[in-house]
């Protein structure tokens, strides 16, 4: 029997990492797709998943009650109403797609977060899907919660959404996509062509053209609910130097450096886009805020129920 052998057949710790090793997943390069998935960075959602049946019949529920609300107790017409309550159901939705993505490890602050985001869209007004959906992508970039790095699909997904949310002339969405690419190749076992979609990215910014900056006042109310969110959020930041979570490819758990460079990302972007632009992406940005505030509020609800228990 060879030294190695009977090393690994006497160590049972051993035995464990050489499975754990055998199972992770070498980085996908940019154009490829190794895993055989078409998208790497999908999760997985299943209608017959029980999460997520609970979050599509509290998505409907959500569109009813806007339009009841609407309806009811303002006066606008039966169009508007409808497409207001449609909005207010895929905030609720993407809010917790993003939420599991900023919080991975407690998942149920994704539901009071995605609450958050409907209360403060019946409050201050409906924030953009699009926005959401550009830093979700951005997020499962960074930490890879799905056990895979970005093929070349999602790349191309995440700079249309970068695109999208740009073109009218806020170029920082495309300078912070390209940020966060160059940030993925110094991450742990991060891929160095990301610093092609990174240039592509850049290539973005400068076709949008540049709108001026935004009114630096910001309403006393929202300014305190993102100093209150930014507070609670900053402790899941430190909470996450331990985790549990999974990926759901590899099933490894997630690298600590990976979370907790995309969650210090998102809170940077948010700062970033609100001090440049102000009033013009205020309402764009009140999800990101919300969920800031919810997994924030979520993680200060475990800590004093550990201490009463």
């Amino acid at each position: 029997m060879s030294k190695k052998s009977w090393y690994t057949k006497k160590n049972p710790l051993n035995r464990a990492k050489n499975k754990t090793t055998s199972m992770s997943v070498t980085p996908t390069k940019f154009w490829q797709n190794t895993s055989g998935k078409f998208l790497n960075l999908s999760r997985d959602i299943s209608f017959f998943d029980p999460t997520m049946k609970i979050v599509f019949t509290l998505s409907i529920l959500v569109v009813l009650a806007s339009l009841l609300w609407k309806t009811l107790f303002t006066n606008v017409s039966s169009e508007a109403s409808t497409i207001f309550a449609l909005n207010n159901g895929a905030i609720f939705f993407f809010s917790w797609l993003l939420a599991r993505e900023v919080d991975p490890d407690r998942p149920l602050g994704a539901y009071v977060s995605a609450a958050l985001a409907v209360g403060t869209a019946l409050i201050w007004g409906i924030g953009d899907i699009a926005v959401i959906f550009w830093l979700m992508m951005l997020m499962r970039l960074l930490n890879r919660s799905a056990g895979l790095g970005a093929g070349l699909f999602d790349n191309l997904i995440i700079l249309t959404a970068t695109y999208f949310v740009a073109y009218k002339g806020y170029w920082l969405y495309a300078a912070l996509t390209a940020i966060a690419y160059a940030l993925e190749t110094q991450l742990p076992k991060g891929s160095p062509r990301s610093f092609y979609a990174a240039g592509f990215a850049f290539w973005i910014a400068t076709l949008s053209q540049g709108v001026p900056l935004g009114d630096s006042s910001i309403p006393a109310d929202i300014f305190s609910f993102m100093i209150l969110a930014t507070i609670l959020f900053l402790p899941i930041v430190r909470m996450s130097t331990v985790l549990k979570s999974i990926g759901d490819y590899d099933k490894v758990i997630l690298n600590t450096y990976r979370v907790q460079a995309a969650q210090i990302f998102f809170l940077a972007a948010a700062f970033i886009l609100t001090w440049f632009y102000g009033e013009k992406v205020l309402n764009s940005l009140l999800p990101v805020w919300s969920i800031a505030c919810g997994t924030g509020l979520y993680l200060l609800s475990t800590v004093f129920t550990r201490k009463k228990s």
